[in-house]
């Protein structure tokens, strides 16, 4: 079934709540997106879209969207012609394929001949955040090689416009539409000791992944978690381990010199004293009224 916002916020909400148990210190600017790999273009882009082979464009659509952009020229209401899906494309995309408010696009997809209809250009906002990061196929088109002998061409990418979520599932649902939940992670506050914890607790998620209700539950299983954070935790956490292994050498050994600092203080104080020594022991002193006096008068010498 075709999935509406509803049901695509509560996902989030729900998996949101499973990570944040885990517990994951989550932040805000969580975003979901639905994503089509790369169809070829047949018919619509201009010349300097081309290469040794035909271009090729992802479609995606993302939620929230318009919070990421600043429009450049065209709205995100401008209706498409029936049967065509409404998309916004960035500056360089359009500069690239030739694009401007009213263009159309025909994609091959799996289903047959799919027509996309910019409404409009836009310019990325923030655009140092994950939500143009972790897909950077439709902030600028790049020139791909898929093997070494392969033809080479430009791959780009545009973003549905809000409110084509049940179109885009109409026209491109046969294709393969993976869906992507993304939930930035807020570690400034986390000191050295906190590493472990938290790579355990990103483990934790990894290993088990958040239930879905609704219309998303039959799709459970298939649910994966994954954070490029274990990678990094991993070193450092074992780089600390072998620093720390260094430092304790290093205590161990500074403990062993003060020892034989001391040991050596006191075996020069007693043979300098040793004349003393053997006349106090032989009027009967005690070993202890012996280091008190021999203690006390240097200690006295000192002050």
């Amino acid at each position: 079934r075709a999935l509406n916002q509803d049901q695509v916020d509560q996902s989030a909400s729900e998996i949101g709540l499973g990570l944040a148990a885990a517990p994951l210190p989550l932040g805000s600017g969580q975003w979901t997106s639905l994503t089509v790999r790369p169809l070829v273009v047949e018919a619509g882009a201009a010349a300097t879209a081309y290469a040794e082979a035909p271009p090729q464009l992802e479609v995606s659509w993302r939620s929230p969207f318009t919070g990421y952009t600043r429009l450049v020229t065209g709205s995100f209401t401008t209706k498409a012609p029936p049967g065509a899906l409404a998309v916004a494309a960035t500056v360089p995309t359009a500069a690239r394929f030739g694009l401007h408010p009213g263009s159309k696009l025909v994609l091959d997809s799996p289903n047959g001949l799919v027509t996309i209809f910019v409404t409009a250009v836009i310019r990325t906002r923030d655009p140092g955040s994950t939500f143009w990061q972790q897909d950077t196929d439709p902030v600028k088109p790049t020139i791909t090689q898929m093997k070494p002998n392969s033809p080479r061409y430009w791959l780009g990418g545009v973003v549905a416009d809000p409110d084509q979520l049940a179109v885009m599932q109409s026209a491109l649902g046969g294709t393969g539409l993976n869906i992507h939940w993304e939930y930035p992670l807020v570690t400034g506050h986390l000191n050295a000791d906190q590493a472990q914890d938290l790579y355990q607790a990103i483990n934790r998620a990894t290993m088990a992944a958040p239930p879905l209700t609704g219309a998303l539950a039959p799709s459970e299983g298939a649910l994966a978690v994954s954070s490029p954070l274990l990678q990094d935790l991993a070193l450092f956490i074992s780089t600390q381990a072998a620093v720390e292994t260094v430092l304790l050498l290093l205590f161990v050994s500074l403990i062993v010199v003060g020892s034989a600092v001391i040991l050596l203080a006191g075996r020069m104080i007693v043979a300098r004293r040793e004349d003393e020594l053997t006349l106090l022991r032989a009027r009967g002193g005690s070993l202890r009224q012996v280091a008190a006096r021999i203690f006390g008068r240097d200690r006295r010498a000192a002050e």
